[in-house]
């Protein structure tokens, strides 16, 4: 998987999230994983401990579904 992201920040709880306090609004970061709980999916970061909540980021490399196209 090869996704990179950017932290925008959050607002509010963090319900089946960790804290984003590790974070840095406007940072880049790689998406080792993810979890998907059918109402929301939580990203695995490269390198920092946890899981976060896709909607507080932007999509900057999506992952490469189809690698023969």
């Amino acid at each position: 998987m090869l996704k990179k992201v950017r932290f925008e920040g959050c607002e509010g709880k963090y319900i089946y999230s960790d804290s984003p306090q590790n974070l840095e609004i406007g940072k880049v970061y790689e998406v080792v994983s993810e979890t998907n709980y059918g109402w929301q999916k939580n990203y695995h970061l490269k390198g920092i401990e946890g899981e976060y909540n896709s909607k507080w980021f932007t999509i900057l490399i999506p992952e490469d579904k189809d690698k023969s196209s």
